[in-house]
């Protein structure tokens, strides 16, 4: 064997052992790079969807407590988050039924829980004459609040779907304190907030049947926030805020009637043009 062959032998050994070691090295890395940003990821879908630890109010009943005649929310639905399950929790609406849970965001109210449940499906076979729709303070953190207002119009649809003679309302977003819109952890804060509620007040004015609802105004103080009383953590409301919440529901849903009474009203508008119209052709001809 020449020198010159055993020099091409040489080399090809050396490339193919510098190869399988460069692999060997390099591969770990990159897998174990990959698990990290796989991690990161889901961590980050995990911050966008899950609520803090929630402190409820705890305290008993005073005697000044005074809450207005909830029977106008009797045959009502109310899905969402923490928010409306303190609702549940405090009993404050006995004829309504409640579809709550803590975390419960726009993206698993259509999707199989763990059990298997669909949380919208709890709706087949009832006749509520309103849904109250309340998300958003889990989404805050979201990059596009855009994909926010999508998920939210399918909950709308499809609740349209089961139940179409019901009224749906989109509840606002609540503000949070001064502290904790200050510390801003996962978008959390009352310019966000004003934000969101702008494009749910949009997005109900292009719902036929839809309304938006604006029970935030009646619990913001003079700088846009949530009093510092209202609540322990700065965003779940205390017994007495609930209240306060429950009575603006009550003072600001519209009538079943007067809906009806409109709804017709427009149908007779509607009538008496299609009738001019036709004159008017046959006056032409």
């Amino acid at each position: 064997m020449n020198n010159t062959h055993f020099k091409d032998i040489f080399v090809s050994v050396f490339f193919v052992a510098a190869t399988v070691l460069s692999v060997c090295l390099i591969m770990p890395a990159a897998k174990t790079e990959y698990i990290a940003q796989a991690e990161s990821r889901k961590l980050t879908t995990d911050i966008y969807i899950t609520e803090p630890d929630i402190i409820y109010d705890k305290n008993e009943y005073s005697p000044d407590d005074k809450l207005k005649d909830t029977s106008c929310l009797n045959n009502s639905a109310f899905i969402g988050n923490s928010h409306a399950e303190a609702l549940n929790l405090y009993g404050l609406i006995p004829g309504a039924d409640f579809y709550t849970k803590v975390g419960l965001s726009v993206l698993n109210v259509l999707k199989p829980d763990a059990s298997g449940k669909i949380l919208i499906n709890s709706l087949y076979n009832k006749k509520y004459d309103r849904v109250f729709l309340m998300f958003g303070e889990n989404e805050l953190g979201w990059p596009y609040p855009a994909n926010f207002i999508k998920e939210y119009e399918k909950i709308i649809d499809e609740a349209r779907r089961i139940l179409p003679d019901a009224d749906i309302y989109i509840e606002s977003i609540f503000p949070v304190s001064a502290e904790v819109s200050g510390a801003n952890k996962n978008g959390i804060n009352n310019k966000n907030i004003q934000k969101y509620n702008s494009l749910l007040s949009e997005l109900a004015s292009k719902k036929e049947g839809v309304y938006f609802i604006n029970p935030a105004e009646a619990v913001t103080n003079e700088d846009g926030s949530l009093p510092d009383e209202a609540s322990t953590d700065g965003m779940h409301f205390s017994y007495g805020y609930c209240k306060i919440w429950v009575n603006y529901l009550i003072d600001n849903i519209i009538p079943r009637d007067v809906i009806s009474y409109e709804s017709e009203t427009e149908a007779e508008k509607s009538s008496e043009t299609d009738a001019m119209d036709i004159s008017a052709f046959t006056e032409l001809s």
